[in-house]
Formats: structure tokens, C-alpha cells, sequence
């Protein structure tokens, strides 16, 4: 009508306008659609309002639980504001979800039935410059520490989850099976569970027959799901549809009682078992989100591999009765290390040090232990000790020396020579004098054992398991994992760690669980739960069910509408990219305008950006000291992190360590890892290649444990294979090509990392820029104190909080990364930490620049 009004203006002059009559029907037409539209969703609405809900529970996990963190457990199980705030977004949260609200101090109750594991756990992830002849080498290093713990701790309480669901699975079928018998018109699972309400023993009797087909044909009814394209449970129902007409499940479906077969079967105690569950409706797989940010691979590499291998030895060590003996081997770690602690109290006269802990300790045993976790170096020699000790086979109360140590002083005198003169020199006395003086004698023995423990874990290559074997021998669930390891090998169980039954697997013919990487895109502060809401979701499934099922759980809130792909390494990279190569290394390109600008000294570099952005296609980002402490620096360390790991030829011992593989057979291990790998170029299916794989390596272990000496632990190879492909190690074929991709991807993103450099000088500008201040203020003021006796005070929050709508918004997520590496500057202590951040011209820089550079008297 507006682009008409002109001719609208002329036909009226005449009487009524025939073109706004047009636009008028025009316009009742629409309306009349719209009106049918909005009354079609209004009686979707009414429907839903109407139709049977439930409402889900909310839990939250607090992983380290400091005493304020107990006072906020407390006040969120009251419906309170933990956070004593004025954000109306977690005031909302608490009114609307309350009372469906739980926190809890550990995940064991609820993650053995949740139907979504949420995982945010922190990766910390930096780097290190290595100067080299020529040059210089970058080492980036990821701690995944926590999160392994995490996964491994609790892959027996997921284990549980996942046969609950597989049991609701089978009572679901079992259903079917008995409605066929009764004629039953109405097959939808709501109708089903109404039908035999009150009928539950039947049900669960016939469950425990379906569930025996399984377990007793788990290849056959992969085979099904893999060529037809089915999950598990439509595979198992066409499997049952095909028995012969005697089997009992037959028989139930032609209406027989199945709690007589069930009985004549054996199966009476297992129906009694599934009998809490035969009224609920069957739960979907249950799926694993990975929010910690990761670089492209970690999900499935380590992941996956920690969670699945320990259920895979809980469910095998349970089905073969070994937890009795599990639990006798994680006494036995206990009883090892404070022997061993006992004996190094004694002989390091720490007795006075042990007496002070025994106050707060509830026994001696208590207080052992917390002084080697007092002392990291006799913590550590604690550690070599028991690693030998344990190599040797002793009783976990003998603490004497082992064999090796001991063989190895004999053969390498020089070693108590090269002791009692350390000690002679320390102690200002001749060498003959140490020999005399028994203190004095027994310090230089330690010296020379100690030494000779180090020499012979080297040369075992035992080396690698120093860090983390008092975690995993103390921590009563992680040394269950090591446990079951040890007792299933000693069983010569391990080949059935590849049983299919035993077999919990997130993706393949043996699927059972859904993994998903869904990192997290918050903007912190007053925008937080915009950002969540309105910034499209990334969510990486392991394959297209994974996928969809994250994308389904995510749109429920994320109305930007999440963005699913079927892959867990792309979300990875789209995670680990978006922060870096469009933040971080673009901000860094920003400071080092900055710092051009200082030389020039030509303006503020506020005034370029503001010209440079005018443009209106580019974004120039603002100046500033540094960006440090949080997700945008570690993103690229993570990233090159797996590139440098894919060219170093130490990385597949790390995995293959990692793996539990045996020293002495990492060498025959990998060629076969070769040869898997191209047999799986020659099969037609996972399946096909997991038979073929299984089929050749039982050629194969009688090689490997005449190397041994007996059995041992040497499991999972196809995942083995796997992983080291997916992480760039082997490949099935055109190795040189892919290597040398990985190769130059090496240099890009060593010339890349020069923008980190950049970013972690920032402080170091910083500070010699407020010195230059201090200086032309006393070229002004002569009274200003002279540097050695000048009191800085500075501040160190990472994001300041704002007001929205006249409320303080507080963010509770600060970090003060830039403050405390300007304390450390004025310190004087950067030399041996952060001067390593970069490469050595300008390490060389940066102590020539500090050279005349006076501490203040105080930093506050």
C-alpha cells in the first residue's frame, strides 16, 4: 500500500480504488491464515500442557571441596543465593529449579542412573622454549591428570548405568514378547507399560531370558545392527524374532509362563534382579559430555580409552569373582608404601617431623603417609624404592633393598666414592672422617642408594611411572583400576577384556553409550546466560546418534539452535580455533602494534584502532597488557600440544605405557599395530576387522608372554591402533605424505607460537613502563622515594564485574595471571620460570632490558 499510495491517491479522486480493495483482501487473507496458524499453536500448547510430564533433576558435583564450599552445599540444598549476589538469573535458577535441586559432595548416588554426564573439569595446558644448538625446541605440555582420575574413578558407577539402561532394554522387549502372546493391539510403550501394570514378575522373567540371548550371542546381534544400520536393542529384536520355535523365548511368545522358564533356565535370581525395574519405561543410552577444552583428538585418544578399558576390568574382574583379591592388592599397595616410609624415616632420622604430624594424624600409619606428602623428595624416593621393590615380586611389609639396587652398587663403586665426598665437602671434614662418623656415614649411603634406585629405574625404563604411582596406589579407587590390571593378567584373563560381552563401548558393534564434545561458549558476566542461551552450541557426537542426541538435549535451551556434527574433533577444533585464531593470536597482533607504537612513539594506539576499524570490514581488538590465565592462551598450547606429539618419536611409548603395554614388548607391539591397521583397509565392516584383529593377535600372545616370561597385561590393541592413528603416530598407509602434513603443520604453529610470545612479554612491557613513569615523576617531583625504597600497590582481577538493570552482576571467576607474573617480575624471580615462555633472543632481551632494573621495597 505505501508503494502504491500514489496511484491509491489517484483512483480515489474518482471514488473507491480497485488496487486498495485488492490489498485489502490481500490483507484479510493473510490475516485469516495467521489467525489459523496461531490457533493451531495454541492448541499444540494446550496439548503439551495436558500430556503426562515429568520434570528432571538437576545435580550439581563440587569436585574439591574446600570448608566454604561445604557452607555453599548447605545453602543451595536451602534454596538460597550461594553467592549472596543480586543476579536474577541464578535468583530464577533457584525459584524455578529448586526443588529439583540437588548438590552433592560426590557423583557415585546419581551417575550410576543419570541420563547426562556433564563433565567441565579444568586441562591446564602451557608451554616451554628449549634453546638448542641452531635454534630452539617448543615442548607443550597438557595436564589431563584430573580428568583421567575423574574418568577412571567412576567408570564402574557408569558401567552400572549403562547395564540399567541395557536391562530397561530387555524389559522393553520382554514386553513386546508377552504382548504377542496376549494379542495385544496397542504396541507403543506407553499402552505396554499400562498393559501390564501389576504384571511385573511375568515381565521380568521373560527380561532375564532375553537378556541370556545376549549375553550369549552379543556377535551375532552386532553383526545385525552393523549391516542394517540398527542400535543395539533393534538388533536384539530382530535376533529373538529369528530363535528356533523351542527356545524359551519362543515359547514365551507363543504363550508359555516365563517365570517357569525362567526357573527350569536357572534365571530365577536374575528376574528377581530386574524386577525394581520391570515398570519403568526403557531409558535411552546414556551420554558423556565433555565440556574441559580439549585439542582436536583428545576425546576419543584418552577419553574414551580411560573410561573403557576400567569398566572393561570391572565388568571382568566382577564376572570372574577377582574383587575379593582386588581389594587384598589395594591393602597390599597401602601396606608397601609405609613400609617403605617406615624405613625412610629411620634411616633420614625424620622422626622429629613424624612426631609432629602424629598429632593431627589418627594413626602412624595416617602420619606416614602425610610426610611423604610433606616432603616431595622423600615422597619421591618412597616412590622409586616401592616401584623396585615391587618389580621383584616382595611382600608388601618387606622394605629392604631390592636386588637390582644392590647388584647395581656393586658394579658401580663409584657411586659411594662420589657420595662420601658430597658429604665430606657438605660437612667441611675429610673423606676419612665421613667413614668414621656413623651420621655421617649412613647420609652418604642414602646418597649413594638413592642414586643407584634412580640409574636402575632408568635403565628398566620404569622412569615414566614415578609421577603418578602414589596417586594411583593410595587413591582407593584409582588403585582398584591398577589392581584389577594386575590380578586379571595374573588370572590370564586379558584376552577376555575383548569379549564382546564385556564390551561397553561409545561407538562401533558394540555400542552402549553416547560421547559428546560440547565445549562451552560463555561469555562471563552481566551477558553469561545470554551468551549460553543465544550463541549457537557446538556439539561433537562421537557418530551421527551421538550427535543427535546431544543436539536434541541442547536445544531444549539453546535457541540459537545447536550446531551437531558428527565427530568430536571438529567441535574440538572449532573450540580450540575460535579462541585462538580469532582472539588470541588477533589480540596478540594488537599488543605487538603496541609495542611498535612505544619505539615510535607516535600516539596511542587507541587512535589507530579506532581508524583502522572505521574501515567497517575488520575488527581490530583493543591493546592492553596481556591476556593470560584463562581459556584464550592455552587454546593454541593445546592444539600444538597433538601436532608436537604427532612428530616425536617418544609419543608412542608415552601411549603405549599409557595403554599398560610392558616395556620389553613396545617395539614387537607397534609392528602389529601396523599390520592391524591395514588389515582394516581390506574389511567391509568394524566388526569384520574387530574379528579379524582378535583372530590374529591369539597368534600373537604366545610371543608376547615368552618375552614376558608368563602373562601379562597386553589388551586393547585394536583401540591401541586406533588411537595412535587418530593422534597422527601410525598410519594404514601413505605414511610419508600424512607425516609430512604433521610436519608442516609443526613449523606453521611454531611460528604461530611467536604470537604467544608476544602475549607473554606483556608484563614485562608493563613494568618497564611504569618505571619509566616513576621516572619523569621524579624529574618532576625530586621527592618521590628512590626505586629501592618506593611501595607499589596493584590490583589483579581478570574481568571486573558490571551492573545490568541497577543490579551488581559479580563474576566469582577471577584469575590474576598478569599480576602475579609482574609480583614475580619485581620479585626478581623470572629468570627460572617465566623467561622459559620465551624463545632465547628474547630471553637474552629481556635480561638486558632488566639489566640496572631495581626491585621496589614492597609490592602490596
Amino acid at each position: 500500500q505505501l508503494h502504491r499510495a500514489a496511484q491509491i491517491a489517484s483512483e480515489r479522486k474518482d471514488g473507491e480504488s480497485p488496487t486498495l480493495q485488492s490489498i485489502a483482501r490481500d490483507r484479510a487473507h493473510l490475516r485469516a491464515k495467521v489467525e489459523a496458524l496461531m490457533e493451531a499453536v495454541s492448541r499444540v500448547e494446550t496439548a503439551a500442557a495436558s500430556a503426562p510430564k515429568r520434570y528432571p533433576a538437576f545435580m550439581v558435583f563440587f569436585q574439591r571441596i574446600f570448608p566454604i564450599d561445604a557452607l555453599n552445599m548447605g545453602i543451595v540444598n536451602e534454596l538460597l543465593d550461594p553467592f549472596f549476589g543480586e543476579d536474577p538469573e541464578v535468583h530464577r535458577l533457584i525459584r524455578e529449579s529448586g526443588p529439583r535441586l540437588y548438590v552433592t559432595p560426590h557423583l557415585k548416588a546419581w551417575l550410576r542412573h543419570c541420563d547426562d554426564w556433564v563433565e567441565a573439569l579444568p586441562a591446564y595446558a602451557t608451554y616451554q622454549i628449549v634453546p638448542k644448538d641452531g635454534g630452539y625446541e617448543v615442548s607443550a605440555w597438557v595436564q589431563r591428570s584430573i580428568l583421567e582420575d575423574m574418568y577412571r574413578r567412576h567408570a564402574e558407577d557408569w558401567a552400572l548405568n549403562i547395564e540399567e539402561v541395557m536391562a530397561t532394554e530387555h524389559i522393553a522387549l520382554a514386553r513386546e514378547i508377552l504382548a504377542e502372546a496376549e494379542g495385544l493391539d496397542d504396541r507403543s510403550e506407553r499402552g505396554l507399560l499400562e498393559a501390564f501394570r501389576g504384571k511385573e514378575r511375568a515381565v521380568a522373567a521373560a527380561a532375564a531370558l532375553v537378556e541370556r540371548v545376549y549375553r550369549e550371542h552379543p556377535v551375532e546381534v552386532a553383526g545385525i545392527g552393523e549391516e542394517r544400520g540398527l542400535g543395539r536393542m533393534e538388533a536384539l529384536r530382530e535376533f529373538l524374532s529369528s530363535l528356533p520355535e523351542d527356545h524359551p523365548v519362543q515359547r514365551v511368545r507363543n504363550g508359555d509362563d516365563p517365570a517357569i522358564l525362567a526357573r527350569q533356565e536357572g534365571l530365577r535370581a536374575r528376574a528377581e534382579a530386574l524386577l525394581p525395574l520391570a515398570d519403568l519405561p526403557r531409558r535411552g543410552l546414556p551420554c558423556i559430555h565433555v565440556l574441559t577444552t580439549l585439542g582436536p583428538g583428545e576425546s576419543e585418544v584418552y577419553v574414551r580409552n580411560w573410561l573403557e578399558e576400567a569398566m572393561a576390568l570391572f565388568v571382568v574382574s566382577r564376572e570372574y569373582g577377582l574383587e575379593d583379591k582386588v581389594a587384598q592388592r589395594v591393602g597390599e599397595y597401602r601396606t608397601r608404601i609405609v613400609s617403605v616410609g617406615e624405613r625412610l624415616v629411620r634411616e633420614l632420622e625424620l622422626e622429629g617431623e613424624l612426631y609432629g604430624l602424629l598429632s593431627e594424624a589418627d594413626s602412624r600409619e595416617e602420619a606416614v603417609l602425610r610426610l611423604l606428602a610433606s616432603y616431595p623428595e622423600v615422597g619421591e624416593e618412597a616412590t622409586n624404592l616401592a616401584i623396585l621393590l615391587d618389580r621383584e615380586g616382595r611382600d608388601p611389609e618387606d622394605a629392604s633393598e631390592p636386588q637390582a639396587v644392590l647388584d647395581h652398587l656393586r658394579a658401580h663403586p663409584e657411586l659411594r666414592i662420589q657420595a662420601l665426598e658430597e658429604v665430606a665437602r657438605e660437612s667441611g671434614v675429610p673423606v676419612e672422617q665421613v667413614g668414621k662418623d656413623s651420621a655421617l656415614s649412613a647420609e652418604a649411603e642414602a646418597r649413594a642408594l638413592s642414586k643407584a634406585r634412580r640409574e636402575v629405574l632408568r635403565e628398566l625404563g620404569l622412569e615414566g611411572e614415578v609421577g603418578g604411582y602414589m596417586r594411583t596406589r593410595l587413591d582407593p579407587d584409582m588403585a582398584k583400576v591398577v589392581a584389577r590390571r594386575e590380578i586379571i593378567a595374573e588370572q590370564g584373563l586379558a584376552e577376555q577384556l575383548h569379549n564382546p560381552r564385556f564390551r561397553y563401548d561409545a561407538t562401533g558393534p558394540f555400542k552402549k553409550y553416547h560421547l559428546l564434545y560440547t565445549p562451552s561458549r560463555v561469555d562471563l558476566g552481566p551477558e553469561e546466560v545470554r551468551s549460553v542461551r543465544e550463541v549457537p552450541k557446538w556439539v561433537g557426537g562421537i557418530d551421527q546418534d551421538a550427535a543427535r542426541s546431544g543436539r536434541a538435549l541442547y536445544s531444549l535451551y539453546n535457541t540459537a539452535g545447536p550446531v551437531a556434527v558428527d565427530s568430536p574433533r571438529w567441535a574440538e577444533f572449532l573450540k580450540v580455533g575460535e579462541n585462538f585464531f580469532s582472539r588470541g593470536g588477533v589480540f596478540y597482533l594488537s599488543l605487538t602494534a603496541g609495542a611498535n607504537l612505544d619505539a615510535l612513539g607516535i600516539g596511542d594506539f587507541e587512535f589507530f584502532r579506532d581508524q583502522w576499524n572505521r574501515r567497517g570490514d575488520r575488527i581490530v581488538l583493543p591493546g592492553g597488557e596481556t591476556y593470560g590465565g584463562f581459556c584464550v592462551p592455552k587454546e593454541f598450547s593445546l592444539l600444538y600440544a597433538i601436532v608436537i606429539a604427532a612428530v616425536r618419536r617418544e609419543t608412542s611409548k608415552r601411549m603405549l605405557r599409557a595403554f599398560g603395554v610392558p616395556e620389553e614388548l613396545h617395539g614387537r607391539v607397534i609392528e602389529d599395530l601396523r599390520k592391524l591397521l591395514g588389515m582394516r583397509l581390506d574389511c567391509p565392516s568394524e566388526l569384520d576387522w574387530e574379528l579379524r584383529a582378535a583372530s590374529f593377535l591369539s597368534e600373537r600372545y604366545p610371543e608376547y608372554f615368552r618375552v614376558l616370561g608368563g602373562a601379562g597385561y597386553v589388551v586393547r590393541l585394536p583401540q591401541l591402533a586406533e588411537a595412535l592413528h587418530k593422534a597422527g603416530v601410525l598410519f594404514s598407509r601413505d605414511e610419508e605424505r600424512r607425516r609430512g602434513a604433521f610436519e608442516l603443520a609443526y613449523w606453521a604453529d611454531k611460528k604461530a607460537q611467536g604470537l604467544e610470545e608476544v602475549n607473554r612479554i606483556g608484563p614485562f612491557r608493563k613494568v618497564l613502563l611504569i618505571r619509566e613513569l616513576v621516572e619523569e615523576a621524579r624529574r618532576r617531583n625530586p621527592q618521590v622515594a628512590p626505586d629501592h625504597k618506593l611501595i607499589g600497590v596493584m590490583g589483579a582481577a581478570y574481568k571486573e564485574g558490571a551492573r545490568k538493570d541497577g543490579r551488581e552482576i559479580r563474576i566469582t571467576d577471577v584469575r590474576f595471571s598478569a599480576g602475579a607474573r609482574k609480583l614475580e617480575i619485581y620479585a626478581g624471580t623470572y629468570e627460572h620460570h617465566l623467561l622459559k615462555d620465551t624463545d632465547p633472543e628474547g630471553r637474552e632481551l629481556i635480561r638486558r632490558l632488566f639489566r640496572d632494573f631495581c626491585p621496589p621495597a614492597d609490592i602490596r
